[in-house]
């Protein structure tokens, strides 16, 4: 594992069956709440690609927008992005 922060990499061939995962979880959550009729909530992600991604498989998964919002970024975290935990611990 790696030290993200801000560092803005798209998800891998793991994460992406993580999201998809996630978004059939979501889905199977909360299949009862959906109205295919009403206009839904929308997902809300930071502007990073890897989170976007994970957001978009699980607005496709609802019938959903994604609303991304800069707010949602996580930290900089400055010269250990990129480091492997004990990297960045040394």
């Amino acid at each position: 594992l790696r030290v993200q922060g801000t560092t803005d990499v798209p998800l891998n061939a793991r994460g992406r069956l993580q999201a998809e995962r996630c978004a059939d979880s979501v889905l199977t959550q909360f299949r009862h709440r959906l109205c295919p009729s009403e206009r839904s909530t929308p997902i809300l992600s930071s502007s990073l690609q890897r989170a976007a991604d994970t957001a978009q498989a699980i607005a496709r998964a609802v019938t959903a927008e994604v609303h991304k919002d800069i707010r949602l970024n996580e930290w900089n975290l400055g010269v250990i992005e990129g480091m492997s935990k004990d990297e960045a611990a040394a």
